[in-house]
């Protein structure tokens, strides 16, 4: 087998992965020889009035090609299992661990597991020039072997070898963009990759991943704290100098999907939020919080004083209960696009509406202007846990 791949390999051009993944996409495009009918698809783009984009940018650096040739090899090696680990206290996980070149794990993976991960996140050299990354690839072929592989001069082939041992930003782009392309390929249609970055190689990995992902698969870039200023960058700040408190994490879908999160966590809030301070009735109707409940001078507390929502349900077990039995009905106005008929609401009455997907509660203010309610419910969460990782903690709702 590993013999068949490495004849493979030989045959493998700087355009045969991309080929294989639009073979696979798009099959009606090619010829039985395998050849990509250019044609025809012209023709198709056409005919459906498909405007070509003639000008713009693109993504180039020294070991593009050899890159893009990597990420259409085969393995070259074979998978030997840890009988050590394996007869371990994990030896009953479902989980694999792998040991080795994560470029030939990637390739190996592909049989076994293309489309089926869900979930990728990353973790790469951030080249920082103290990180210890170095390109590791030793350049196998011949000066005259890349010469035919990629059409390259004599001044052309010392620039390409010459990012081996370096950690150029070139360098960098050349080990990342083989593992990115087959990372991709293990994904789910409905797949999320998160990466990890700082600022020396965050632009680039930007305009890596739109050329591998398509930059209309970008999530979001994640803005992640480091730590708080303090110490020595407190000594720096002093000095006029702008301290780094952050680093990255690139989120991408394979699809386009946007909306991945499945759990979003949100931060405790222990007071109650006095914007909502509305109450939607079950007739269709608006009105104050204050007309269904006087948390004002609530029952459970012998006191004249008037007291506000966020004090009230500070103190207040009763009015305290009432909010949590009623979360689905307290709401507070919000804006809203443009995408709504106002014509048939009114002030002080409200209108579930489906679209695209989702449900809105609708309303009109007193200026006229739509609004959407907000319902408390969907801003209540589980809080309360004094670590994530612990496992007796007491379960109960609380404002976020």
């Amino acid at each position: 087998m590993i013999s068949d791949n490495q004849k493979f390999n030989k045959t493998i051009q700087p355009s045969s992965a991309f080929l294989s993944d639009l073979k696979i996409k798009l099959p009606e495009f090619f010829a039985e020889n395998g050849s990509f009918d250019i044609d025809k698809f012209k023709n198709q783009l056409d005919d459906n009035n498909i405007n070509e984009l003639s000008e713009g940018y693109q993504l180039d650096f020294i070991g593009k090609n050899y890159a893009r040739r990597q990420a259409g090899e085969m393995p070259t090696t074979v998978i030997v299992p840890d009988e050590k680990q394996n007869k371990g206290e994990g030896k009953d996980s479902n989980n694999l661990f792998f040991t080795g070149d994560n470029l030939e794990v990637l390739r190996h993976l592909q049989n076994n597991y293309q489309n089926k991960i869900d979930v990728i996140y990353i973790d790469p050299p951030y080249n920082t020039g103290s990180d210890g990354f170095v390109y590791p690839d030793s350049f196998e072929y011949s000066d005259d072997q890349l010469k035919d592989m990629f059409e390259l001069d004599d001044d052309q082939v010392e620039r390409l070898k010459s990012i081996q041992g370096k950690s150029s930003h070139s360098a960098w782009l050349t080990f990342m963009y083989p593992r990115l392309v087959l990372a991709k390929r293990i994904l789910t249609t409905n797949g999320v990759i998160f990466i990890s970055i700082d600022d020396n190689e965050q632009a680039n990995l930007t305009m890596l991943m739109n050329e591998v992902f398509g930059d209309i698969n970008l999530v979001a870039n994640i803005h992640c704290q480091l730590s708080t200023t303090q110490g020595m960058k407190v000594r720096a700040a002093k000095q006029g100098n702008i301290v780094k408190n952050a680093e990255y994490v690139l989120c991408y879908t394979k699809s386009g999907k946007k909306n991945v999160a499945k759990n979003p966590i949100y931060d405790f809030r222990p007071e109650y939020d006095e914007h909502y301070s509305l109450f939607k009735k079950e007739d269709g109707t608006i009105c104050q919080l204050s007309d269904v409940y006087d948390y004002h001078h609530p029952k459970d507390l012998n006191i004249d004083k008037s007291l506000g929502l966020a004090e009230a349900y500070e103190k207040s077990n009763d009015f305290k209960e009432f909010v949590r039995s009623h979360l689905a009905n307290i709401v507070c106005l919000d804006k809203i696009g443009n995408v709504f008929d106002t014509n048939k609401l009114c002030n002080n009455q409200w209108k579930k509406v489906e679209h695209n997907g989702r449900t809105y509660f609708l309303t009109v203010d007193g200026k006229g202007k739509r609004k959407q309610l907000l319902v408390l419910k969907d801003s209540w969460g589980v809080a309360g846990l004094k670590s994530i990782f612990e496992t007796d903690f007491k379960r109960h709702s609380e404002p976020r």
